[in-house]
């Protein structure tokens, strides 16, 4: 982790690449590249790099990538808004979302924790912000408690708790916390961002 090597066989992103996550042997990366086919990569050994050939990549960039109960789920903008959430059972061919609600306009987090997915994003309504997924197929828009008001920009789980950051009406409301992904609360003591949060993470 100290001293770092460009990757110099197979693919790579002709512009950014955004987020990468591994399990079961498999790297996968999001990002923005020229071809659409180029948005969703993978590598069994994160040296070398393949674009997806197979099914569906976003068409204008990826922005985050999980993995949970044998499936990845990918979040990010496209050409329709079931295509801005998509999933894959082995990383390499990918599906969009038919089923259910999605972001109309991008996803930029997800996550997968105690058997549910959380994604967050910007929707044409404050409460599809946040939307989670009991098998990362098919997805719900929250409707309990609080949601941005603006848009999600992450998400995380950790030891029971769900945490959330993006932008809100109000500072309070740039960090929010849930126990089941479904109902959020937003922040309430201590500190908070007074113009957006970007990222979170939990401990592994």
């Amino acid at each position: 982790g100290s001293c770092w090597v460009s990757t110099v066989e197979g693919d790579s992103f002709s512009e950014n690449g955004n987020k990468v996550a591994y399990s079961n042997n498999r790297w996968v990366a999001v990002g923005n590249d020229s071809t659409s086919w180029g948005n969703i990569m993978w590598s069994d050994n994160g040296s070398c790099w393949v674009s997806t050939v197979e099914g569906d990549s976003f068409s204008s960039s990826g922005d985050a990538v999980a993995y949970g109960n044998d499936r990845w789920v990918a979040v990010g903008d496209d050409s329709t808004a079931y295509g801005n959430i998509m999933w894959s059972d082995n990383g390499t061919c990918w599906v969009k979302t038919s089923s259910g609600d999605s972001f109309s306009s991008a996803g930029y987090g997800v996550a997968y924790g105690s058997g549910r997915w959380v994604a967050v994003g910007n929707d044409s309504t404050s409460w599809g912000n946040i939307m989670w997924s009991d098998n990362g197929t098919c997805w719900v828009k929250t409707s309990l408690g609080d949601s941005f008001s603006s848009v999600g920009y992450g998400v995380d789980y950790s030891d029971g708790l769900w945490v959330a950051v993006g932008d809100g009406s109000t500072s309070w409301g740039n960090i929010m916390w849930s126990t089941d992904g479904t109902c959020w609360v937003k922040t309430s003591s201590g500190d908070s961002f007074s113009a957006n949060g970007a990222g979170v993470a939990g401990k592994l």
